[in-house]
This record gives structure tokens, sequence and C-alpha cells, in this order.
């Protein structure tokens, strides 16, 4: 065969139905491992400790009186995006995050009492 006919066949092999169903099977496959792995993950934070001062709401977040914690994974483990309207940051720990956020409120009741 020449170049112009294997590109042909090689395209319409990836548009067939088995190709397709392939592909889509081998998607979800993949998701259904990010899914359990997201699974494990939320067990796992649900679990605490709990710093004061910030309430779990569930799927890895937490809310503080002056912002919310996010946890991202990291390998290994997370990392705790805090953001509050004062801006935010990302912290090896949630105890760190939740120091930021707290020192956030001070600020904003210290401006408040001025």
């Amino acid at each position: 065969m020449n170049n112009t006919t294997d590109n042909t066949m090689t395209a319409f092999m990836t548009d067939t139905i088995s190709y397709k169903l392939h592909l889509i099977q081998m998607k979800r496959e993949a998701l259904d491992a990010e899914h359990e792995d997201l699974m494990v993950a939320e067990d796992w934070l649900s679990q605490g400790p709990h710093p004061e001062g910030a309430e779990y709401k569930g799927n890895g977040s937490w809310l503080h009186s002056a912002g919310g914690i996010f946890a991202i994974t990291w390998r290994p483990g997370f990392v705790y995006l805090a953001t509050s309207c004062a801006g935010g940051g990302v912290f090896k720990t949630l105890a760190e995050a939740v120091a930021c956020l707290d020192g956030v409120r001070d600020g904003i009741r210290g401006r408040a009492k001025a």
C-alpha cells in the first residue's frame, strides 16, 4: 500500500464503533480509578482532626469565619488552599491554612474596632 492509502485506512479505523467503544471503556476505567482515589481521600479528610475555627463541610473543604480552605491532592498527600477577601495562599498543613485565616479574621476585627 502507499502512504495515502495507509493514512486513509488509519483515519477510518479511528472512526469505527469498536475503536470508539474501546476508547470510552479505557477512559471509564481511568475515571473509576480516579473516583476511587478521591473517595479514599474524602474519607480520610472527613475523619479529622479538624482544627478549631474551621468547620469541615465535606469534599475536602472547610468553612472558616474569614474564608474557606480547600484540600488539593499533592503527591504524596495534600496541600491546603486558604482563600479570603484579603487574598489567600497554599499551605503544607491544614493548621497553617487555619492560622492564616485566623490572622485575616483578627485583622478584620482590629480594623472594625478602629
